[in-house]
C-alpha cells in the first residue's frame, strides 16, 4: 500500500496522469478501506489532468446524484469547470451545440437544487456557473439561466443568515454590480446588507421606513423555514435583527433617548424568537438591549437559551459581564464567573493529555499548537477579569474571615503586575451582527483598542484594590505568614492605577468616537469608570487604602502597644451622602416609561463601597484585638471612628431606601405600561437586583454591630 502511494505521488509530480489513472484502476481493490468519495475524487483529478472531460463530467454527475445532501463541492466545481472547458476548447462545435450543452447542465443543476433546498452547494452551483460563463464571454440568454441579480437575491433569501454567505457572494457582486441593481427591490436589499451604525438615515421617518421593509421581508421569507428543525434559526430572522438595529439607531437619534424605540425592537425580536427559539444571533441582540436598560436577569435567561459553551463563552461573556457586576446582580455574576473559570481550568488541565497523545502519535505539530492554546487561555482577558471580580464578590460578601483564604491570590501579585500588559483581548465585537460589520462603527479596530485600554485600566484598579483587601484579610487570619508583596507596594500600585485610569478616561472623553457612541446599547464603552469618578469613589478608596496601610504598619511596628489610633476617614465623602438622600426620590429608577439603569449602577457602586468600608473596620478591630490578646486592659489600644454614628445612620438609611424602592417596584402597574413596556419583566428584574443589594446592606449592618461599635 505504501509503495503504491509513493509511486502515484511520483507520477503526479511528473504529471503523468495517464499512467497514474491506469495504475490506480488496476489496484482499486487496495483502496477498499478508503471512502468511495475519496476514490472518486482521485479519479476525477486524474481525468482532468488527462483532459478526459467527458468521463470526468460523468463521474461528477454520478457522485452528485448518489450522495444527495452530502455532495462535496469538489464535484460541483469540476462538473461546471469541465463542461465549460470542453465546449470552449472544441473548435468544431457550433453555437447551437454549445448552448445545448450549457442548457443541459443548467437543467441538471436546477433539478438538483429543487431536490435539495437546504443544501448550500446545490444553490451556489448555479451562481458559480453564471459567474464562470460571464467571465469567459458566453451568451447566457439562450441557456435558460437566470440573471446574476436574480441568482444573488435567491441565494441571499435562502442562506443570507449563514456566516459564509458573504464570502460566497462577494466575487459575484463585482459582476452583478453592473446589472440592474437600481430597481426597487434590489436597492432595498442593498440597504439592508449595508447594515446599521455606518451611514445613519437623517430622520426617524427613514428609520421607520427601513423597519417596515424588514418586517415585510420577514413575512415574505418566513414560509421558507417551515421544514426547519426547532433548533435551527429561521431564514427570516436576519430581517428582524436588522430592524432591531434600525430601532436602536432611532433611539440614538430621538430626543432624550426615548426607550420606546428599544421596546419596539424587543417586541419584534421576541416575536421572531417564538419561531426561532434557539437563534443565538437573535437572542444576543435581545440580550444587548436588555442589559443596556439594566434588566440583567432576563439577560441570563437568554444566555441559557443560547447554550453558549466552551470558547464562545470566553469571547462573548464581555457583553453581559459588565452589566451583571455593575447593576448588582451578584448571584448571576457568580454563575457566569464559575462557568468561564471552570472552562479555562479544565482546558488547561487536559492539555498535557493531548500533548502526550500527540507525542505518541508522532504528530509533533500538535504539541506546539496545544502549548500555544494553553498560553492563550492563561493570558485571556476574560479569564483574569472573572478571577478578579470573583475575589471582589467574596470580599464584599465576607461575613466570617475564617471561611475564606486569599493567600494564593496574593502569591502571584508581583508576577502579575510585572507582566500586566500580557493579557490578550479576546472579546468578539461582531456578536450583534449577522453580516460583516463595517470598520467605521463600534465594531472597528479603533473602538476595540480604545475600549480595551479602558477595560484594562479598570481591571488594574480592581485588581490592586482586591489585593489590598486580601492583604488585610490574610494579616488577620494568618498574621505569621510572610507574603512576597507588602501592603505599601500594593497601596502604591493602587494609587498609580487610579491616576492612570483618570488619564485614560479623560483622554477618552475628548475622543469623537467615544462621544458618538456614548449611551449606545451596542457601545463597547460600557465601563463603570465614568460613574466611579463622578461619585468621587477614587478619593474614597484612596483615603481608605492609605488609612489601612498606616494603621496596619503601626500595629506591626509597635506590636499593638500604641495609644488610641484614629482612622483618618472623618466622614463618608459628600457624594455618597447626597446619593443616599437621592434614592428617596420616587423617580430614582423609573420615570414614566424610562428605566434609569445608570442610577442602578450608582446604587451598586455605593453599596459596594460601604460594604468594603464595613469590612475594613471589622478587620482592623480583629487585628488589634489579636495583638492585645493576654495584655492588660490599660495597654489595649482603642479605635475611634469620627463620624461613625453618621456612617451607621447612612447605612441604615440606605437599607430603608432600598426597601422603599423594592416596594415601589413591586407595586408598579400600568403607569409604565405605555409604549410597549413589559411591566412584568421590569418588576421581576429590578426587584431581584434590589433584593440582592438590600441583603448585602443588612448583612454588613449586622456585621458592624457584631463588633459593638
Amino acid at each position: 500500500m505504501s509503495r503504491l502511494i509513493y509511486f502515484l505521488m511520483i507520477l503526479e509530480q511528473q504529471k503523468d496522469y495517464t499512467s497514474a489513472y491506469e495504475i490506480f484502476n488496476k489496484n482499486i481493490a487496495v483502496y477498499d478501506k478508503e471512502l468511495p468519495v475519496l476514490r472518486d475524487r482521485r479519479r476525477v483529478e486524474y481525468l482532468v489532468g488527462m483532459q478526459s472531460f467527458d468521463k470526468a463530467i460523468q463521474i461528477c454527475k454520478e457522485v452528485v446524484l448518489s450522495t444527495g445532501d452530502a455532495a462535496d463541492w469538489f464535484f460541483f466545481d469540476n462538473l461546471i469547470t469541465c463542461t465549460i472547458t470542453s465546449v470552449s476548447g472544441n473548435s468544431e462545435s457550433s453555437a447551437a451545440d454549445t448552448s445545448s450543452v450549457i442548457s443541459e447542465l443548467v437543467s441538471f443543476l436546477t433539478e438538483e437544487k429543487a431536490s435539495h433546498a437546504r443544501c448550500i452547494g446545490h444553490h451556489y452551483a448555479l451562481l458559480h456557473l453564471r459567474k464562470l460563463l460571464e467571465e469567459r464571454g458566453f451568451d447566457c440568454n439562450d441557456s435558460g439561466l437566470a440573471s446574476m441579480t436574480s441568482l444573488v437575491l435567491a441565494f441571499y433569501q435562502s442562506f443570507g443568515h449563514k456566516s459564509p454567505f458573504f464570502n460566497y457572494v462577494r466575487p459575484c457582486l463585482t459582476i452583478a454590480i453592473c446589472e440592474t441593481l437600481v430597481n426597487d427591490t434590489t436597492s432595498k436589499m442593498s440597504k439592508l446588507e449595508t447594515g446599521s451604525g455606518d451611514d445613519l438615515p437623517v430622520s426617524l421617518d427613514d428609520m421607520y421606513s427601513l423597519m417596515a421593509v424588514c418586517e415585510v421581508e420577514r413575512l415574505t421569507y418566513l414560509p421558507l423555514g417551515n421544514d426547519l428543525q426547532s433548533t435551527e434559526p429561521q431564514f427570516s430572522s436576519k430581517f428582524i435583527i436588522l430592524a432591531a438595529h434600525y430601532c436602536v439607531d432611532a433611539y440614538m437619534l430621538s430626543e432624550c433617548r426615548d426607550q420606546k424605540y428599544l421596546w419596539t425592537a424587543l417586541d419584534k425580536l421576541r416575536e421572531a424568537a417564538e419561531a426561532s427559539f434557539m437563534d443565538s444571533q437573535l437572542l444576543m441582540v435581545m440580550t444587548r438591549i436588555y442589559q443596556h436598560m439594566g434588566l440583567v436577569l432576563t439577560c441570563t435567561e437568554l444566555l441559557d437559551r443560547m447554550q453558549i459553551k466552551q470558547f464562545l463563552l470566553q469571547t462573548t461573556s464581555w457583553v453581559l459581564f459588565n452589566r451583571l457586576s455593575s447593576c448588582g446582580a451578584r448571584q448571576q455574576c457568580r454563575m457566569l464567573n464559575s462557568s468561564l473559570i471552570k472552562y479555562i481550568q479544565s482546558s488547561t488541565q487536559s492539555i498535557p493529555d493531548f500533548v502526550i497523545q500527540a507525542y505518541r502519535s508522532g504528530v509533533y505539530r500538535k504539541i506546539v499548537d496545544m502549548i500555544q492554546w494553553k498560553e492563550s487561555l492563561l493570558k485571556s482577558f476574560a479569564f483574569i477579569k472573572c478571577v478578579v471580580e470573583e475575589v471582589m464578590l467574596d470580599i464584599i460578601q465576607l461575613d466570617s474571615v475564617s471561611k475564606f483564604y486569599f493567600h494564593e491570590f496574593l502569591g502571584d501579585y508581583n508576577e502579575v503586575m510585572q507582566d500586566w500588559n500580557q493579557w490578550v483581548d479576546d472579546r468578539d465585537f461582531d456578536v450583534s451582527y449577522n453580516w460583516e460589520a463595517p470598520d467605521t462603527n463600534w465594531a472597528g479596530e479603533e473602538a476595540k483598542k480604545l475600549s480595551y485600554n479602558l477595560e484594562l485600566c479598570w481591571l488594574k484598579m480592581r485588581y490592586t484594590l482586591a489585593s489590598c483587601l486580601c492583604y488585610l484579610i490574610c494579616s488577620v487570619t494568618n498574621p505569621t505568614k510572610h507574603f512576597k508583596c507588602d501592603l505599601s507596594k500594593v497601596s502604591t500600585d493602587f494609587q498609580a492605577a487610579i491616576q492612570e485610569s483618570s488619564k485614560v478616561f479623560s483622554a477618552l472623553e475628548e475622543h469623537k468616537l467615544a462621544r458618538d457612541l456614548c449611551g449606545h446599547p451596542f457601545s463597547p464603552f460600557s465601563n463603570q469608570l465614568s460613574l466611579f469618578f463622578k461619585l468621587r469613589l477614587d478619593e474614597f478608596y484612596a483615603e481608605l487604602v492609605k488609612s489601612l496601610e498606616a494603621l496596619t504598619e503601626n500595629c506591626t511596628m509597635n506590636g499593638g502597644k500604641t495609644s488610641s489610633k484614629v482612622v483618618k476617614l472623618a466622614d463618608i465623602p459628600d457624594p455618597i451622602q447626597k446619593f443616599v438622600q437621592q434614592i428617596s426620590d420616587d423617580s430614582f429608577l423609573l420615570e414614566n416609561s424610562q428605566i434609569k439603569s445608570e442610577h442602578l449602577q450608582k446604587l451598586q457602586l455605593i453599596t459596594e463601597a460601604l460594604a468594603i468600608y464595613v469590612l475594613s473596620i471589622g478587620l482592623l478591630c480583629r487585628k488589634l484585638a489579636k495583638k492585645n490578646a493576654g495584655k492588660k486592659r490599660t495597654d489595649e489600644p482603642t479605635l475611634e471612628f469620627p463620624g461613625l454614628d453618621a456612617f451607621k445612620s447612612l447605612l441604615e438609611s440606605l437599607c430603608d431606601n432600598v426597601t422603599k424602592l423594592t416596594e415601589r417596584i413591586d407595586k408598579t402597574d400600568s403607569e409604565i405600561g405605555t409604549c410597549g413596556v413589559d411591566v412584568e419583566i421590569v418588576k421581576k428584574n429590578l426587584s431581584c437586583i434590589l433584593t440582592q443589594i438590600k441583603q448585602l446592606c443588612v448583612t454588613k449592618f449586622d456585621y458592624l454591630k457584631s463588633f459593638n461599635l
